[in-house]
């Protein structure tokens, strides 16, 4: 394995989520994305053992490396492979991952559990505390329209310290964001956190009939400092991920925004100056443009470590209409210093 370092890191991935935490030799996966970004991140790090492999939901943006992940016996072993029991998913691509994990269950010992609310994953003073979904939600199902709002919700906590640097909420919905918010009041339990990688790569469609309530809840209910999309750009004018609206509502909620590749609201053509402060991002389509590409927080001061902010900060002002600014922002927005503290 590369040299020890203890970072939160949330991949570019493209269009799904991965979130990979190391903890000196323990490494922590939550989600794949999919596609090469995750493998070819493990291979540079020379990662070749994962202790725990989370997954939020069976989306195939969520768990499709998990294949080749589990598969390579050669080059990975993953000790602990966790998932979401949700009753409702019957894609091929889960029923493969099934196979897969039951495949490397027998091959290499490793152990298979579901997760479910009330539980959680403990490791270098790191615990992953599942939020969401309850087994009763899990076990009732209710068809795939409605598998978002069972994903499950990870607060990332850390020994010592008052506050959890992440809450990780996959593709949670406005009902699962309801049932979420009404079980911590109910249990008294504190689920803010310095970082929100926000649901659903920002889409609007998860908000019910309310974008900028559902933004203010999710905001409200972490008192998040810092705002992470992670989304592929799309190719045409046609906006999916992320809906502007769910950007400029959180920047005008005083966060720090940060996105993975650059959203066409924000810049439709692309810029003349490719973005020098990203580093370590991996071959994508022509059309997808990194922003902040793989972002790198200190996991245990959750100071930006990746990219430099100044550096980003002037490439996003380059931008026609950067939806992480507001009016008000001159240079480098007040607003990025919890970047840096």
């Amino acid at each position: 394995m590369g040299v020890r370092r203890s970072v939160f890191t949330v991949l570019d991935v493209g269009q799904g989520n991965s979130t990979v935490i190391e903890a000196g030799r323990t490494v922590a996966i939550i989600d794949t994305g999919n596609g090469g970004s995750l493998l070819a991140y493990l291979h540079q790090r020379d990662i070749r053992q994962i202790d725990h492999l989370i997954l939020s939901h069976h989306d195939n943006d969520h768990t499709g490396a998990a294949l080749a992940l589990l598969a390579d016996y050669s080059r990975f072993r993953v000790r602990h492979l966790y998932y979401n029991a949700e009753q409702s998913r019957t894609s091929d691509t889960y029923a493969t991952l099934v196979r897969v994990a039951e495949e490397a269950e027998l091959r290499t010992g490793m152990r298979l559990d579901s997760l479910v609310r009330g539980k959680r994953v403990s490791f270098a003073g790191v615990t992953l505390r599942i939020l969401h979904p309850s087994q009763g939600r899990v076990a009732r199902g209710g068809g795939k329209r409605f598998a978002n709002r069972h994903s499950m919700v990870v607060r990332v906590e850390l020994e010592n310290t008052e506050r959890a640097l992440a809450l990780l909420p996959g593709d949670c919905d406005w009902v699962g964001l309801r049932q979420l918010r009404q079980y911590c009041a109910r249990r008294h339990i504190d689920p803010s956190a310095r970082i929100l990688v926000f649901p659903h790569h920002g889409s609007g469609s998860c908000a019910g009939d309310n974008v900028s309530r559902y933004v203010d809840e999710w905001i409200a209910l972490t008192h998040a400092e810092v705002v992470l999309f992670s989304f592929a750009r799309s190719p045409s004018d046609r906006e999916m991920f992320p809906a502007r609206e769910v950007l400029t509502r959180s920047s005008a909620q005083g966060c720090a925004v940060l996105c993975t590749q650059l959203a066409n609201s924000c810049q439709a053509e692309a810029p003349s100056r490719q973005p020098q402060h990203v580093r370590g991002n991996h071959q994508r389509p022509q059309h997808q443009l990194p922003c902040a590409g793989t972002m790198v927080f200190d996991l245990r001061s959750g100071v930006l470590i990746q990219p430099a902010i100044e550096s980003h900060s002037a490439y996003v002002h380059l931008m026609a209409k950067p939806a992480c600014l507001t009016n008000e922002d001159t240079g480098r927005p007040a607003r990025w210093k919890a970047l840096n503290q």
